[in-house]
């Protein structure tokens, strides 16, 4: 199992909908997901108001 913390910030739209904006840092022990470690991820999160939404992330090396 694989294991993160994270940071982010997020707002309304004007429309109903969100935003989310932030990064994160895995924290695994040494195994299947351990290279994890050896990166961060930016991340953006948009929901729209019906609930529906889209997830980005940009590996940081």
């Amino acid at each position: 199992m694989g294991k993160y913390t994270g940071i982010g910030n997020g707002h309304m739209l004007p429309d109903g909908g969100q935003v989310h904006l932030g990064a994160l840092c895995y924290d695994n022990p040494p195994g299947k997901f351990a290279e994890l470690n050896k990166i961060a991820v930016a991340y953006e999160v948009s929901i729209d108001k019906d609930g529906n939404f889209m997830s980005k992330g940009w590996a940081w090396k």
